[in-house]
C-alpha cells in the first residue's frame, strides 16, 4: 500500500497470504486515522523491476513506506530507494516481514530512521533481556543478533514445558488443553496464552533503527503497549 495526511506506500509479496491480509487491515486502519494510501504493489519476486517500483514510490510523494516483503528482494529495493534519493529519515520504511538477523545483509547506515513493529527487539533494555542475551552468547558465540522469531521460539519451548506439566502427559491433545491460560516471563516480558482461543498475547513495540552503543545499528523501542 502507498499512503497523505499521512501518505503510505505499501509493498508485499504477490503470493503471500500474510501480505494480502496485512495490507487489507492496514488500509482500513490508515483510513480510520485520516491517512491516505497513495499506492499498493504486490511484487512477483524475480519478475518485478524493483528500480521502476522504487521510482513509482518516490513519485507518489508518500510520507511513509509499509513493507511486508520477506525475501532477498529487500536488498535491491533498498538500493533502488536510496539511489533514487529517498532518505530514510524523511520517508521511513516500516519493515514488517524481515527480522533483525536478516537485516544484516542490508546497508544499515543508509536505513537509520527506518522503523519496524515486533513484540521483541534485540536492544530491549531490561534485565531479563540482558541476561537472556548473555546466556545465548555463551552458548552460541557466533550469534550477533537475535530476532523476534528466535526469541519467540525460546519462549514457546518453556510454554510447552509448562503445558506438559499441567497436562501431566506429553499426549498432544491434552497438552493443547494444558496451554490454556499459561503465562511466561520471557526476554520480551509477559506472554499469556488466551484460555479461549489459544492465541498468544504479546506486547507490541515500535522500533526505530538507530546507532546503539555497544551493539551497533539496531532497533530502539520508541513506543510500546503495556
Amino acid at each position: 500500500d502507498w499512503s497523505s495526511d499521512v501518505c503510505s506506500s505499501d509493498l508485499g509479496s504477490e503470493y503471500d497470504l500474510y501480505c494480502h491480509a496485512a495490507h487489507a487491515i492496514m488500509t482500513d486502519e490508515i483510513k480510520e486515522f485520516g491517512g491516505i494510501v497513495v499506492g499498493e504493489t504486490f511484487v512477483s519476486l524475480g519478475n518485478t523491476p524493483l528500480v521502476t517500483l522504487a521510482d513509482s514510490i518516490i513519485k507518489s510523494e508518500a510520507d511513509i513506506i509499509i513493507n511486508t516483503l520477506d525475501s532477498a528482494a529487500n536488498i535491491p529495493l533498498t538500493i533502488a530507494l536510496r539511489n533514487g534519493g529517498l532518505d530514510a529519515k524523511k520517508v521511513p520504511t516500516i519493515w514488517l516481514g524481515i527480522g533483525e538477523e536478516e537485516m544484516g545483509a542490508l546497508d544499515l547506515p543508509k536505513m537509520l530512521g527506518d522503523l519496524s513493529v515486533m513484540p521483541y527487539f534485540h536492544a530491549i533494555d531490561t534485565p531479563a533481556n540482558k541476561a537472556f542475551l548473555e546466556r545465548l552468547k555463551a552458548e552460541f558465540r557466533t550469534r550477533q543478533r537475535v530476532s523476534d522469531a528466535t526469541e519467540a521460539s525460546y519462549c514457546a519451548m518453556y510454554l510447552w514445558k509448562q503445558a506438559v506439566e499441567a497436562a501431566g502427559t506429553p499426549e498432544p491433545m491434552k497438552v493443547r488443553e494444558g496451554f490454556r491460560g499459561q503465562t511466561f516471563e520471557g526476554p520480551e516480558g509477559t506472554i499469556k496464552i488466551d484460555p479461549t482461543n489459544l492465541y498468544a498475547w504479546r506486547s507490541a513495540r515500535v522500533g526505530e533503527l538507530r546507532q546503539v552503543e555497544g551493539i551497533g545499528i539496531a532497533f530502539v523501542v520508541i513506543q510500546e503497549t503495556g
